[in-house]
């Protein structure tokens, strides 16, 4: 959950996959947003999972975690549906009924992207805005609520790491799909008719693949992401206990352990910190967001030589650091050196091209350069692609400002 950019809602026809998949965390400093790869062994079992527990070294979390609430509906939601959209839906049916309101000017919930904070369908819908996770639980709730058959859905996604301030996150994407109203099985409702609700950008879905991932997995993710924000906020109560609540909710889903491994490697407890990260990399081998965790964890207590097999492997899997581009950018521009700067940013947007960093970073070497043209372009995209309003408020305070510059 995460955290993953959004985009204006798309609605495409699909064919869903079968396959159960599990949601990946982060880099070494943490995770936000629903993230996958595919589990290969048995989820650990509660006598390995008790070793991970440590309610003694924490305080009650301000707010109990709580995996019921993710996808619970709102009594305005209700209200919403009953006045606003079930007398559409007499007319064109509900799945049209609920597009219309997620797209139609004049009908449209007027939604915004925001990744501040993984919210409830219920919080998602009052504050008309979400991450794509929240907006998503937030349709799949209104489409239950009006009898209609949901589905959830993985994003493989070809430029799936993304980064949050200085944090690195390895990051997928989640849909959700609608069936035709819940009906008897032998009345032939077909999945081949299912309508995928989705909140990137068409041209960023272009060529990715689908699975099926369940309704726990989500509620893990929403827990989990919760989780990474505490621990974002410095709050390791909150961090720790909703981590455990995604462990314990779903055994099965990787990305809490490693949560929960940064919750407790932040309080000094490297020993819990690893046996988190060995679980998670005995489930998922090939996961890089693990390896590059445990390979830190090693390094930093002394065992050189395990952390080096560990980078090795890594190494193998992800020759390229996710953003070595982008760093290389900064730091040519920092340095003064504009045209190194516009080539590296340039290499990093044709590896992810909606990060907004780089589209910023770009635009500011392009200005440097005599280009104010191509430095209007990446403003405008980084404004278009900005994780949080207040983000993308500060680009387009900046594009205007570029605007306004009199002519040289």
């Amino acid at each position: 959950m995460a955290q993953a950019r959004c985009g204006s809602p798309r609605v495409r026809g699909c064919r869903p996959r079968a396959g159960a998949t599990t949601a990946a965390a982060a880099l070494v400093a943490f995770a936000i947003a629903a993230t996958g790869c595919t589990t290969t062994a048995p989820p650990p079992g509660a006598g390995q999972r008790a070793a991970l527990w440590a309610d003694e070294r924490f305080a009650a979390p301000a707010a109990t975690p709580d995996a019921d609430a993710a996808l619970a509906v709102s009594a305005a939601m209700r209200r919403y549906l009953d006045e606003q959209v079930r007398p559409l839906a007499r007319r064109i049916g509900p799945r049209l009924a609920l597009m219309q309101a997620l797209f139609v000017r004049g009908r449209m919930l007027r939604l915004e992207y925001d990744a501040s904070r993984t919210r409830t369908a219920a919080e998602a819908f009052d504050a008309r805005a979400g991450n794509c996770l929240s907006l998503v639980m937030m349709t799949a709730a209104l489409a239950r609520e009006l009898g209609l058959e949901v589905r959830f859905q993985r994003v493989d996604s070809a430029a799936a790491w993304t980064r949050s301030g200085g944090m690195y996150a390895y990051s997928s994407h989640v849909n959700v799909v609608l069936g035709p109203p819940r009906v008897p099985r032998h009345a032939g409702a077909s999945w081949e008719t299912g309508l995928t609700i989705d909140f990137l950008p068409s041209e960023d879905l272009r060529g990715h693949r689908t699975s099926a991932i369940d309704e726990r997995t989500v509620r893990a993710m929403f827990l989990n992401n919760r989780a990474a924000e505490g621990l974002a906020a410095g709050d390791e109560a909150t961090a720790y206990a909703w981590a455990r609540a995604a462990i314990e909710h779903a055994p099965a889903f990787t990305p809490a352990y490693n949560t929960l491994a940064l919750v407790h490697w932040r309080r000094g407890d490297a020993a819990r910190a690893e046996v988190a990260l060995r679980l998670a990399l005995a489930a998922e081998p090939g996961n890089t967001r693990v390896l590059a965790n445990l390979a830190a964890l090693l390094g930093e207590q002394g065992h050189a030589a395990d952390a080096a097999v560990l980078r090795a492997r890594l190494q193998a899997l992800e020759p390229r650091a996710p953003f070595a581009d982008y760093e290389r950018g900064r730091q040519a521009l920092a340095e003064g050196r504009w045209t190194e700067a516009r080539e590296a940013f340039e290499r990093q947007l044709r590896r992810d091209e909606a990060d907004d960093a780089s589209h910023f970073g770009l635009a500011l070497a392009a200005l440097r350069l005599g280009n104010p043209a191509a430095a209007e372009q990446h403003l405008e995209l980084a404004a278009r692609h900005g994780a949080t309003p207040a983000g993308r408020r500060r680009y387009a305070a900046k594009l205007a400002a570029l605007k306004d510059r009199p002519p040289d």
